[in-house]
């Protein structure tokens, strides 16, 4: 665009969006207003993130396509004009006051805004494409697009017509859910869906972690903690099947689905497995204030090896976790039931890579791992099982209760995930003195040490 024209484009950005086409979620100013360079005009909405596009100058600005538009990477989504007269004499001084007998607003062939706009819908076409719910786009039109022209490749496509109280304008597809359609319906396609879910028995860790967020906090980080550990030991739920082929991801990257207020996103936690409880802690405190602020980016939202979602403050019971494309297994944590003596761990897995017999090893292990957790976090609390009705485990929890009771808060522990001696001891593990780099001493338990 030379300097002479005055006339600046705003193309979709190509930077940080790595699909083929974005959709316009929403004008931020009116059209033909006044804007200063820098302001925020519009938003688009890729398949991770909305993404506010900022005015280049200062001007008059124009947009080229319509809000819930699909338009592809690089086409132009709005001008800016120093003055309105410099606007309107780009457009030939038609676009405002002609319009055709359909409504078309009638730009001339020679116009540079013509060339740009790479779709124009007839008010009349417009209608007929909201009576089917369907686009120009799937029925594969371009250019200027009329009734006729829909109801040619209505007839061709045998495109279903809505009842007469759907309004789909009302509730259109977001392109983040659209995506989020195409890629799970892709991984639902490919795998041999299986699922193993076990019960965790507690005295109410989620209903305690509902009225105090540190136990939320805390319980969640530990979590990731021990499934990016146990992971080490269970490479299948780290693979990939593709082409008659396995292959193992050789690095861990969780992801950890946040469904807070602003739909559902799935940062990633990258090599979390040689992260100690203090990084995810901090970790997760940043992915949730980028998640309100909306600022969560397509790098830390991709890559995952496996995933975790966590329905337990919904009070969900059970549930069937969607496994995500590209991965072999995904955990669900369901909510407490009534009675609130359990929980239940889901794992939804591809049979093709992994079994039930290591799913169910990895459920078990894990489960240990949080009854641990909850004598940590909650020390006066003890989970039940139906084995505490024996003698035997009757004598064993009469135990842990003096232990409770007499513990010293100065007790050796992990310095990775804090499990003192006397946990590590009634798990049949122990603590192992190491020296760093540097010379320095630290004690690590053999559960950290396995995840290494």
């Amino acid at each position: 665009m030379s300097e002479q024209s005055k006339i600046t484009e705003i193309p979709v950005p190509v930077e940080n969006v790595n699909d083929e086409s974005v959709q316009v979620a929403e004008f931020l100013v009116p059209d033909l207003s006044p804007v200063n360079a820098d302001d925020e005009i519009l938003t688009i909405e890729t398949s991770k993130a909305a993404i506010n596009i900022t005015s280049p100058a200062t001007g008059f600005v124009h947009f080229l396509v319509q809000e819930k538009d699909e338009v592809p990477v690089g086409s132009v989504l709005a001008i800016v004009a120093d003055t309105i007269e410099i606007l309107q004499e780009y457009q030939g001084d038609t676009t405002f006051n002609t319009n055709s007998d359909d409504g078309t607003q009638i730009l001339p062939n020679d116009t540079k805004v013509a060339e740009k706009s790479y779709l124009r819908v007839t008010k009349a076409a417009a209608e007929l494409l909201q009576q089917y719910n369907t686009n120009a786009e799937k029925l594969g039109l371009t250019g200027l697009v009329r009734a006729e022209d829909v109801k040619a490749a209505i007839e061709k496509r045998e495109v279903p017509k809505l009842c007469a109280f759907a309004s789909p304008r009302e509730n259109i597809v977001s392109k983040t859910k659209k995506t989020e359609i195409q890629l799970l319906s892709e991984a639902k396609s490919e795998v041999i869906l299986s699922q193993v879910s076990v019960l965790v028995p507690t005295k109410g860790i989620f209903t305690k972690a509902a009225k105090d967020g540190s136990i939320a906090k805390q319980f969640s980080a530990r979590i990731i903690f021990e499934v990016s550990r146990l992971l080490q030991q269970y490479p299948s739920l780290q693979s990939m099947y593709q082409n008659g082929a396995l292959y193992q991801y050789t690095e861990t990257h969780i992801g950890y689905a946040l469904n807070i207020e602003k739909g559902l996103k799935v940062p990633v936690f990258k090599d979390c497995n040689k992260m100690n409880l203090d990084d995810i802690l901090r970790q997760k405190d940043t992915f949730i204030e980028k998640y309100i602020s909306n600022t969560l980016t397509m790098a830390e939202m991709s890559g995952g090896t496996f995933t975790i979602t966590d329905l337990s403050s919904g009070y969900a019971w059970l549930f069937n976790p969607v496994l995500n494309t590209g991965q072999s297994a995904i955990l669900g944590i369901g909510g407490e039931n009534p009675q609130g003596n359990c929980y239940p761990l889901i794992l939804a897995f591809d049979h093709r890579v992994s079994d039930g017999q290591i799913a169910a090893a990895f459920l078990n292990d894990l489960k240990k791992r949080l009854i641990a957790h909850e004598q940590v976090l909650c020390p006066a609390v003890l989970p039940i099982s139906k084995e505490s009705h024996t003698e035997e485990h009757k004598d064993t929890q009469r135990k842990n209760d003096e232990t409770t009771e007499n513990r010293q808060e100065d007790l050796p522990c992990c310095s990775k995930c804090y499990r003192d001696v006397d946990e590590l001891t009634a798990m049949d593990q122990y603590l192992v003195q190491t020296i760093d780099r540097n010379g320095d001493t630290q004690l690590v338990c053999t559960i950290c040490m396995e995840g290494w």
